[in-house]
């Protein structure tokens, strides 16, 4: 599948977009899912207190985030 437009222009500030919702987490960085295109991305917060985002680059995936959908028990 294709990017989504918002994922075309890049995630920015806290929330990134408004189709992205929190995926997984490390003690560093949360990934993001894209509800509309399925597209991963990381947020990192820098030194200069800015999120920064990116595509992840084989790091390891972290740990799902509590309340994630899918994850919660029936």
């Amino acid at each position: 599948m294709s990017q989504c437009a918002s994922c075309q222009q890049g995630p920015s500030g806290i929330a990134g977009h408004e189709r992205l919702f929190s995926h997984t987490f490390t003690g560093e960085q949360m990934r993001f899912k894209c509800r509309e295109c399925g597209c991963i991305w990381v947020r990192r917060y820098g030194e200069n207190q800015t999120y920064t985002w990116a595509m992840p680059a084989g790091e390891h995936p972290g740990i799902d985030v509590p309340g994630r959908p899918g994850t919660m028990p029936p």
